[in-house]
C-alpha cells in the first residue's frame, strides 16, 4: 500500500494506493507518477464532470414514461422511473403529473475556503509507504 498526503488549497487529501504484494514492485513508480500528478483542475476538465440529481417533472397526458425520459433526457431507465414512483412503467401519464426521475446536470463545487494570505504555495506532498 503507498499512502500520500497532498495539502493544497486549504485542505489535505489523501491518496491511497493498494496492489498485491507480488505486484507491488511493478507497479510502485505508476502509483507515485499517479500521486504526483495531482493539481487544480482546468476549466475545460471541471466542464466535463456530470451529476444526476433527482428532479420531479410534469408529466404530459398519455405519456408514457419512457416517452418522458427521453423528452427530458434523463439517463435513468424507464422501469427505474417507475419503481422510484412506484407506478407500473406502461401506464400512460396523466396531464401534469408529477414524475421523479433523475436529470443530469453540470457538478458545481461549493466555493472552496479562502486561501491563507501571502504568496502561493505549491502542493506538498507526504509519501508514506
Amino acid at each position: 500500500m503507498e499512502l500520500t498526503w497532498i495539502a493544497h488549497g486549504g485542505f489535505i487529501y489523501q491518496v491511497m494506493a493498494v496492489a498485491p504484494i507480488d505486484r507491488f514492485d511493478a507497479v510502485e513508480d505508476l502509483m507515485r507518477q499517479s500521486a504526483h500528478s495531482f493539481r487544480p483542475l482546468t476549466s475545460d476538465e471541471r466542464e466535463q464532470i456530470f451529476v444526476v440529481r433527482l428532479a420531479v417533472v410534469e408529466g404530459r397526458a398519455g405519456e408514457s414514461i419512457a416517452e418522458l425520459a427521453e423528452r427530458v433526457e434523463s439517463p435513468w431507465t424507464p422501469e427505474a422511473i417507475a419503481v422510484v414512483n412506484r407506478r407500473p412503467a406502461d401506464t400512460p401519464l396523466a396531464e401534469g403529473e408529477l414524475v421523479k426521475l433523475g436529470l443530469r446536470r453540470g457538478y458545481a463545487a461549493p466555493d472552496p475556503p479562502r486561501p491563507p494570505k501571502g504568496p502561493p504555495r505549491p502542493p506538498v506532498i507526504d509519501r508514506r509507504s
